[in-house]
């Protein structure tokens, strides 16, 4: 009988958080984990990719913005189902400056939107996005 592989530990990812006075950018998923909910934009780290390089992609990449990350803000634990999860991501969320580019959705983005604390809450947000933005926006 073949042995049983055990699963793989956890994946390592960044996100952004990028603040426009009191909006934040965030972005609805197009794919799993959170398929179809808004997050904060990011996403896996490559092999041979520092943290830092990592953001400054996935940002180019998902909303079309130059950035140079600034202070990481929080490491979040992103399992989804919370019960005997299927995924598993550790990620670093980092404050970030904009430093060119215009706001467009890509790649793993279905759309974006700049949304306030009052509108935030009327959207289907991660529970990780939503207790950053309660941290951040006034």
């Amino acid at each position: 009988m073949p042995r049983r592989k055990e699963p793989g530990g956890p994946s390592a990812g960044v996100a952004g958080l990028i603040l426009d006075g009191d909006r934040a950018l965030v972005i609805r998923r197009l794919r799993s984990p959170n398929k179809g909910r808004w997050s904060l934009p990011g996403g896996g780290i490559e092999r041979g990719e520092t943290v830092r390089e990592a953001i400054v992609r996935e940002l180019h990449e998902e909303v079309n913005l130059d950035v140079s990350p600034g202070k990481l803000v929080d490491v979040v634990d992103v399992l989804v189902p919370l019960k005997r999860p299927r995924y598993h991501y550790v990620v670093a969320v980092f404050l970030v400056d904009v430093l060119g580019g215009e706001p467009r959705a890509g790649s793993d983005a279905g759309e974006l939107k700049w949304v306030n604390r009052r509108e935030s809450r009327r959207l289907d947000l991660t529970e990780n996005t939503r207790a950053i933005l309660d941290r951040f926006l006034p």
